[in-house]
């Protein structure tokens, strides 16, 4: 009688070199800091008139998630979300 024994194959060189390189990227992407900005900025721009062409001020957040405040409010606004995919300063 033969004794039927489970045999995994071992992995060739080039196979165990791809899964350590594979394991290092992930490791080195893990690590660096994230410089873009992947979120969404919400912001509100306000107009001097109901024509909205003249710009007078700025409220909210940018992409970055720091605080914008510029300018002076008014009746006559446009707010919305923003998709960003942008640079960040990390000090910031």
């Amino acid at each position: 009688m033969t004794s039927s024994k489970l045999q995994v194959p071992t992995l060739g060189r080039f196979m165990r070199a791809a899964l350590l390189a594979a394991g290092l990227a992930l490791v080195f992407l893990a690590s660096v800091p994230q410089t873009y900005a992947s979120g969404v900025g919400h912001i509100c721009f306000y107009y001097s008139d109901a024509s909205h062409t003249t710009l007078v001020g700025e409220m909210g957040f940018d992409c970055c998630g720091r605080r914008v405040n510029q300018g002076v409010t008014s009746p006559y606004s446009v707010c919305g979300v923003e998709n960003c995919l942008v640079p960040c300063n990390p000090q910031e």
